[in-house]
């Protein structure tokens, strides 16, 4: 007789293989090794979104600078490949360079998303906080001509929507729908009837 479903220890070794395999592969393809910091980029209101803005992530420990694409005309950039540390961020713009107000811790693996308001040193005073002079900014070949005031988006849904992620909610998908489906029994029942 012709099966047509798998016996259940192999259909669970196959789940198990495919649960194992797939984040291996999602890793092989994640690209470059290190954090990610998903950026965007607004004025000093929070809401207007800046394009064609560079954001630098400069290294604490090392020196090293991180640099984005320019930013879409949704104020968003993405920087990646920065190991695990702590980062200061610097803005970018037409208008000048805006340092961030706070360094951001960026994990070994995994995206931190922020979110940076930028406006002028001047405007600042204006509005009762302390202003600065211009000063050298790393990454840049321009003097700061503000700060970026930086917040830090919660990002508990980029994991499930990473390749990890996805693996795991079909693998488990899967494993649901083979021991819900009737068939994880032994296969045959024989009855008996008494005579």
């Amino acid at each position: 007789m012709l099966r047509l479903w798998p016996r259940p220890g192999n259909a669970i070794a196959g789940v198990l293989a495919l649960l194992l395999l797939l984040p291996a592969q999602a890793a092989a393809e994640a690209g470059p090794r290190g954090g990610k910091i998903r950026a965007r980029v607004r004025g000093s209101d929070g809401k207007t979104p800046i394009a064609a803005a560079v954001v630098h992530a400069h290294d604490l420990e090392t020196g090293k600078i991180y640099s984005s694409k320019p930013t879409t005309g949704k104020g968003e950039c993405v920087i990646s490949g920065i190991p695990y540390g702590y980062v200061n961020l610097t803005v970018e713009t037409k208008d000048g360079a805006f340092v961030g107000d706070q360094a951001v811790n960026v994990a070994p693996s995994g995206t931190v998303v922020v979110s940076l308001s930028v406006a002028k040193y001047e405007d600042r005073e204006r509005a009762g906080s302390d202003g600065k002079a211009p000063r050298e900014t790393p990454g840049t070949r321009a003097l700061a001509q503000g700060s970026a005031e930086l917040k830090l988006v919660p990002a508990g849904r980029e994991f499930w929507k990473s390749p990890k992620g996805v693996a795991i909610i079909g693998g488990a998908v899967v494993a649901i729908l083979i021991l819900s489906s009737g068939h994880g029994g032994s296969g045959s029942t024989t009855s008996s009837s008494a005579q």
